[in-house]
């Protein structure tokens, strides 16, 4: 059973982080060609290119989330003292990822 628990985990729940960074990233690159398009036409898109910036960070924002959570349910399953040195690692890098992703996107709001 923890076993299934831990390949839910790793495929599962990390796969569903992996798919929401890449349709916000894919997301963002398809607005990013219509943008500079209108752009190169003379229109000025500063506020719909920081809206998708903002777009992009929820999706980061998310994923990192997603992420984070299949880190920790592997190391419950197999509590190693390696495996959780390296996922203080990976949640400190992460979190600071998120902070500083939030931080600016609140500056961007404003």
């Amino acid at each position: 059973m923890e076993k299934v628990i831990g390949y839910a985990a790793r495929f599962l729940i990390g796969g569903i982080g992996i798919i929401v960074v890449l349709v916000g990233v894919f997301r963002m690159f398809y607005a990013f060609i219509v943008l500079e398009l209108r752009h190169q036409k003379g229109e000025d898109v500063r506020r719909e290119r920081d809206a998708e910036r903002l777009a992009l960070g929820s999706y980061l924002l998310l994923g990192l989330e997603f992420l984070i959570a299949a880190d920790i349910i592997q190391t419950i399953l197999e509590p190693t003292f390696e495996d959780v040195g390296l996922l203080a690692a990976v949640i400190a890098i992460r979190t600071g990822l998120s902070y500083f992703l939030n931080k600016e996107m609140k500056e961007v709001k404003e």
